[in-house]
Protein backbone atom coordinates (compact mmCIF):
# COMPACT_ATOMS: atom_id res chain seq x y z
CA UNK A 1 0.00 0.00 0.00
CA UNK A 2 1.37 3.34 -1.02
CA UNK A 3 1.20 6.31 1.25
CA UNK A 4 2.32 9.88 1.03
CA UNK A 5 5.36 10.43 3.20
CA UNK A 6 5.90 13.35 5.67
CA UNK A 7 8.44 15.96 4.82
CA UNK A 8 11.92 14.52 4.89
CA UNK A 9 15.31 15.69 3.71
CA UNK A 10 18.53 13.99 2.97
CA UNK A 11 21.04 16.52 4.28
CA UNK A 12 23.91 14.08 3.77
CA UNK A 13 23.18 14.20 0.05
CA UNK A 14 23.00 18.02 0.16
CA UNK A 15 19.47 17.82 -1.27
CA UNK A 16 18.37 16.98 -4.74
CA UNK A 17 17.86 20.58 -5.75
CA UNK A 18 18.27 24.19 -4.70
CA UNK A 19 16.47 27.37 -5.53
CA UNK A 20 17.28 28.42 -9.06
CA UNK A 21 19.20 31.62 -9.51
CA UNK A 22 17.32 32.71 -12.59
CA UNK A 23 15.28 35.85 -12.63
CA UNK A 24 11.66 34.73 -12.31
CA UNK A 25 10.77 37.20 -15.04
CA UNK A 26 13.06 35.25 -17.36
CA UNK A 27 11.29 31.94 -16.73
CA UNK A 28 9.46 30.82 -19.88
CA UNK A 29 5.76 31.16 -19.31
CA UNK A 30 3.74 27.95 -19.08
CA UNK A 31 0.43 28.36 -20.89
CA UNK A 32 -2.67 28.48 -18.74
CA UNK A 33 -4.84 25.39 -19.01
CA UNK A 34 -7.91 27.59 -19.04
CA UNK A 35 -6.74 30.57 -21.12
CA UNK A 36 -7.20 29.06 -24.57
CA UNK A 37 -10.58 28.81 -26.29
CA UNK A 38 -9.20 26.33 -28.86
CA UNK A 39 -9.54 22.71 -27.71
CA UNK A 40 -6.17 20.98 -27.32
CA UNK A 41 -5.37 17.75 -29.12
CA UNK A 42 -5.76 15.96 -25.78
CA UNK A 43 -9.38 17.05 -25.61
CA UNK A 44 -10.26 16.37 -29.22
CA UNK A 45 -8.48 13.13 -30.08
CA UNK A 46 -6.38 11.49 -27.37
CA UNK A 47 -8.99 11.42 -24.62
CA UNK A 48 -6.21 11.71 -22.04
CA UNK A 49 -6.69 13.55 -18.77
CA UNK A 50 -4.02 14.08 -16.12
CA UNK A 51 -3.64 14.67 -12.41
CA UNK A 52 -0.69 14.50 -10.01
CA UNK A 53 0.30 12.37 -7.04
CA UNK A 54 3.38 11.92 -4.90
CA UNK A 55 4.07 8.77 -2.91
CA UNK A 56 6.52 8.08 -0.13
CA UNK A 57 9.20 6.67 -2.39
CA UNK A 58 8.87 9.61 -4.78
CA UNK A 59 10.01 12.19 -2.23
CA UNK A 60 13.42 10.57 -1.82
CA UNK A 61 13.85 10.47 -5.62
CA UNK A 62 12.67 14.08 -6.16
CA UNK A 63 9.90 13.08 -8.53
CA UNK A 64 6.15 13.24 -8.95
CA UNK A 65 3.64 10.86 -10.51
CA UNK A 66 1.68 11.99 -13.55
CA UNK A 67 -1.56 10.03 -13.44
CA UNK A 68 -3.11 9.61 -16.89
CA UNK A 69 -6.61 8.36 -17.62
CA UNK A 70 -7.68 7.47 -21.15
CA UNK A 71 -11.30 8.53 -21.67
CA UNK A 72 -11.06 7.98 -25.41
CA UNK A 73 -11.64 4.98 -27.64
CA UNK A 74 -8.08 4.39 -28.86
CA UNK A 75 -4.89 3.12 -27.27
CA UNK A 76 -2.44 5.98 -26.70
CA UNK A 77 1.26 5.20 -26.95
CA UNK A 78 3.45 7.33 -24.66
CA UNK A 79 7.20 7.74 -25.17
CA UNK A 80 8.19 10.53 -22.74
CA UNK A 81 6.51 12.72 -20.15
CA UNK A 82 7.32 15.71 -17.98
CA UNK A 83 5.58 18.34 -15.87
CA UNK A 84 5.95 22.01 -16.82
CA UNK A 85 5.08 24.48 -14.07
CA UNK A 86 6.69 27.80 -13.06
CA UNK A 87 7.27 26.52 -9.51
CA UNK A 88 10.13 24.36 -10.85
CA UNK A 89 12.71 24.69 -13.56
CA UNK A 90 11.94 22.47 -16.54
CA UNK A 91 13.36 18.97 -16.07
CA UNK A 92 14.38 16.79 -18.98
CA UNK A 93 11.54 14.60 -20.29
CA UNK A 94 11.42 11.20 -18.61
CA UNK A 95 11.61 8.22 -20.96
CA UNK A 96 8.74 5.94 -20.02
CA UNK A 97 7.41 4.00 -23.02
CA UNK A 98 3.94 2.69 -22.22
CA UNK A 99 0.46 2.31 -23.64
CA UNK A 100 -2.67 3.76 -22.08
CA UNK A 101 -5.67 1.65 -23.05
CA UNK A 102 -9.22 3.06 -23.14
CA UNK A 103 -10.70 3.26 -19.65
CA UNK A 104 -7.30 2.66 -17.99
CA UNK A 105 -5.55 4.89 -15.43
CA UNK A 106 -1.81 4.61 -14.88
CA UNK A 107 1.03 6.52 -13.20
CA UNK A 108 4.16 7.80 -14.93
CA UNK A 109 6.95 8.86 -12.53
CA UNK A 110 8.79 11.97 -13.73
CA UNK A 111 11.65 13.99 -12.28
CA UNK A 112 11.08 17.47 -10.91
CA UNK A 113 13.42 20.32 -11.72
CA UNK A 114 14.93 22.72 -9.20
CA UNK A 115 12.35 24.52 -7.04
CA UNK A 116 11.95 28.23 -7.75
CA UNK A 117 11.56 29.73 -4.30
CA UNK A 118 11.59 33.45 -4.99
CA UNK A 119 7.83 33.81 -4.50
CA UNK A 120 6.04 33.56 -1.15
CA UNK A 121 3.30 31.33 -2.58
CA UNK A 122 3.36 28.54 -5.18
CA UNK A 123 2.08 29.39 -8.67
CA UNK A 124 -1.44 28.47 -9.73
CA UNK A 125 -2.04 25.03 -11.20
CA UNK A 126 -3.64 26.81 -14.15
CA UNK A 127 -0.06 27.36 -15.32
CA UNK A 128 0.81 23.66 -15.13
CA UNK A 129 0.76 21.33 -18.10
CA UNK A 130 1.77 17.73 -18.74
CA UNK A 131 3.91 17.48 -21.86
CA UNK A 132 3.84 14.08 -23.53
CA UNK A 133 5.63 12.65 -26.51
CA UNK A 134 3.13 10.29 -28.09
CA UNK A 135 3.53 7.59 -30.69
CA UNK A 136 0.85 7.83 -33.37
CA UNK A 137 0.91 5.72 -36.48
CA UNK A 138 3.00 8.24 -38.43
CA UNK A 139 5.65 9.83 -36.20
CA UNK A 140 6.19 10.89 -32.60
CA UNK A 141 4.71 14.25 -31.62
CA UNK A 142 4.39 16.35 -28.47
CA UNK A 143 1.05 17.17 -26.91
CA UNK A 144 0.19 19.27 -23.86
CA UNK A 145 -2.50 18.26 -21.38
CA UNK A 146 -3.91 20.51 -18.64
CA UNK A 147 -3.66 19.25 -15.08
CA UNK A 148 -6.73 18.56 -12.96
CA UNK A 149 -7.26 21.65 -10.72
CA UNK A 150 -7.72 19.33 -7.73
CA UNK A 151 -3.98 18.58 -7.95
CA UNK A 152 -3.21 22.13 -6.76
CA UNK A 153 -2.92 20.85 -3.19
CA UNK A 154 -0.34 18.27 -4.32
CA UNK A 155 1.81 20.91 -6.02
CA UNK A 156 1.40 23.29 -3.06
CA UNK A 157 2.63 20.65 -0.63
CA UNK A 158 5.54 19.44 -2.78
CA UNK A 159 6.71 22.98 -3.61
CA UNK A 160 6.44 24.15 0.01
CA UNK A 161 8.40 21.12 1.22
CA UNK A 162 11.13 21.57 -1.37
CA UNK A 163 11.51 25.29 -0.66
CA UNK A 164 11.62 24.52 3.08
CA UNK A 165 14.43 22.09 2.33
CA UNK A 166 16.32 24.76 0.45
CA UNK A 167 15.89 27.15 3.35
CA UNK A 168 16.93 24.47 5.83
CA UNK A 169 20.07 23.61 3.89
CA UNK A 170 21.07 27.27 4.05
CA UNK A 171 20.23 27.62 7.74
CA UNK A 172 21.02 24.43 9.65
CA UNK A 173 23.60 21.65 9.37
CA UNK A 174 22.71 18.30 10.97
CA UNK A 175 25.00 15.28 11.28
CA UNK A 176 26.12 12.48 13.60
CA UNK A 177 29.57 12.45 15.12
CA UNK A 178 31.43 9.80 17.04
CA UNK A 179 33.12 7.78 17.98
CA UNK A 180 30.12 5.57 18.65
CA UNK A 181 30.16 3.89 22.04
CA UNK A 182 28.41 0.70 23.10
CA UNK A 183 26.05 0.69 26.06
CA UNK A 184 23.12 -1.42 27.15
CA UNK A 185 19.38 -0.77 27.30
CA UNK A 186 17.79 -3.62 29.19
CA UNK A 187 18.72 -6.80 27.37
CA UNK A 188 19.57 -4.99 24.11
CA UNK A 189 22.87 -3.51 23.05
CA UNK A 190 22.72 0.24 22.52
CA UNK A 191 24.84 2.57 20.42
CA UNK A 192 25.46 6.11 21.70
CA UNK A 193 26.31 8.96 19.35
CA UNK A 194 26.38 12.74 19.30
CA UNK A 195 23.89 14.60 17.12
CA UNK A 196 25.31 17.92 15.91
CA UNK A 197 22.94 20.72 14.93
CA UNK A 198 24.58 23.92 13.77
CA UNK A 199 22.79 27.08 12.66
CA UNK A 200 24.59 28.91 9.88
CA UNK A 201 23.05 32.34 10.54
CA UNK A 202 22.58 34.06 13.86
CA UNK A 203 19.12 35.30 12.92
CA UNK A 204 17.85 31.77 12.26
CA UNK A 205 15.42 30.48 14.87
CA UNK A 206 15.53 26.69 14.90
CA UNK A 207 14.46 24.02 17.38
CA UNK A 208 14.78 20.25 17.53
CA UNK A 209 11.28 18.86 18.04
CA UNK A 210 11.44 15.09 17.43
CA UNK A 211 13.54 12.07 16.46
CA UNK A 212 12.38 8.90 14.76
CA UNK A 213 14.10 5.73 13.64
CA UNK A 214 13.21 2.85 11.36
CA UNK A 215 11.44 -0.50 11.49
CA UNK A 216 14.52 -2.12 13.03
CA UNK A 217 16.10 0.71 15.03
CA UNK A 218 14.85 3.22 17.59
CA UNK A 219 16.54 6.53 18.32
CA UNK A 220 16.04 8.71 21.40
CA UNK A 221 17.71 11.48 23.32
CA UNK A 222 19.70 10.23 26.29
CA UNK A 223 18.96 13.31 28.39
CA UNK A 224 15.22 13.43 29.19
CA UNK A 225 13.01 16.46 28.81
CA UNK A 226 15.12 18.43 26.33
CA UNK A 227 12.65 18.53 23.40
CA UNK A 228 11.85 21.01 21.98
CA UNK A 229 15.46 22.11 22.06
CA UNK A 230 16.28 25.63 20.88
CA UNK A 231 19.38 25.48 18.71
CA UNK A 232 22.30 27.82 19.01
CA UNK A 233 25.27 28.29 16.70
CA UNK A 234 26.68 24.96 17.95
CA UNK A 235 24.34 22.42 19.57
CA UNK A 236 25.32 18.85 20.41
CA UNK A 237 22.98 16.33 21.99
CA UNK A 238 23.63 12.72 22.94
CA UNK A 239 21.39 10.12 21.31
CA UNK A 240 20.97 6.40 21.84
CA UNK A 241 20.11 3.92 19.08
CA UNK A 242 18.71 0.49 20.00
CA UNK A 243 17.18 -2.40 18.05
CA UNK A 244 13.38 -2.39 18.03
CA UNK A 245 13.37 -6.15 18.65
CA UNK A 246 11.44 -6.87 15.45
CA UNK A 247 12.97 -9.96 13.91
CA UNK A 248 10.19 -11.26 11.68
CA UNK A 249 10.91 -11.87 8.03
CA UNK A 250 8.72 -8.99 6.88
CA UNK A 251 10.56 -6.44 9.03
CA UNK A 252 14.02 -7.75 8.12
CA UNK A 253 13.23 -8.02 4.42
CA UNK A 254 11.19 -4.86 3.87
CA UNK A 255 13.12 -2.29 5.91
CA UNK A 256 14.55 -0.22 3.07
CA UNK A 257 15.84 2.64 5.22
CA UNK A 258 17.08 0.81 8.29
CA UNK A 259 20.04 3.11 8.89
CA UNK A 260 18.35 6.41 8.04
CA UNK A 261 17.04 8.53 10.90
CA UNK A 262 14.55 11.38 10.74
CA UNK A 263 15.28 14.55 12.70
CA UNK A 264 12.34 16.96 12.89
CA UNK A 265 13.15 20.66 13.17
CA UNK A 266 11.07 23.81 13.51
CA UNK A 267 12.27 26.91 11.67
CA UNK A 268 10.94 30.40 12.38
CA UNK A 269 11.00 33.17 9.80
CA UNK A 270 11.16 36.94 10.19
CA UNK A 271 7.36 37.08 10.04
CA UNK A 272 6.97 34.87 13.09
CA UNK A 273 5.73 31.90 11.02
CA UNK A 274 7.04 28.47 12.02
CA UNK A 275 7.67 25.70 9.51
CA UNK A 276 8.28 22.09 10.53
CA UNK A 277 10.74 20.24 8.31
CA UNK A 278 12.43 16.86 8.47
CA UNK A 279 16.09 15.97 8.05
CA UNK A 280 17.08 12.46 7.05
CA UNK A 281 20.62 11.56 8.09
CA UNK A 282 22.73 8.41 8.10
CA UNK A 283 25.68 7.52 10.37
CA UNK A 284 29.14 6.91 8.95
CA UNK A 285 30.19 3.48 7.69
CA UNK A 286 31.84 2.16 10.91
CA UNK A 287 28.73 3.12 12.89
CA UNK A 288 26.45 1.50 10.30
CA UNK A 289 28.39 -1.74 10.67
CA UNK A 290 28.04 -1.52 14.44
CA UNK A 291 24.29 -0.97 14.19
CA UNK A 292 23.85 -3.95 11.88
CA UNK A 293 25.76 -6.04 14.46
CA UNK A 294 23.36 -4.95 17.21
CA UNK A 295 20.37 -5.94 15.04
CA UNK A 296 21.94 -9.33 14.32
CA UNK A 297 22.63 -9.89 18.01
CA UNK A 298 19.11 -8.91 19.02
CA UNK A 299 17.61 -11.28 16.45
CA UNK A 300 20.06 -14.12 17.01
CA UNK A 301 21.27 -14.00 13.43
Amino acid sequence: MRSVWPVLLCVAAVLHAGCADQDPEAIPSVPSATSSTTPSRSETSTGLQSTLRQYREDEAEHRIQITLTNHGNEVQGILTARLLWPGYSAAEPTNHPTSVFPGVTLDIPVQLGSPRCEAKEPPSIERAIVELTTEPATSAEKISIPVDPNAQKVLDRVWTQDCSRVRLSRSVSVFFSGPATQASSGTLAATDLLLNLTTTHEEVEASLIALSGSVLLNIELIAPGVVPLRLGPQSRVAVRITPTGRCDGHALGESKKTLQFQISLRLGDDQGVDTDVGVEITPDEPTRALLWATIAAACGL
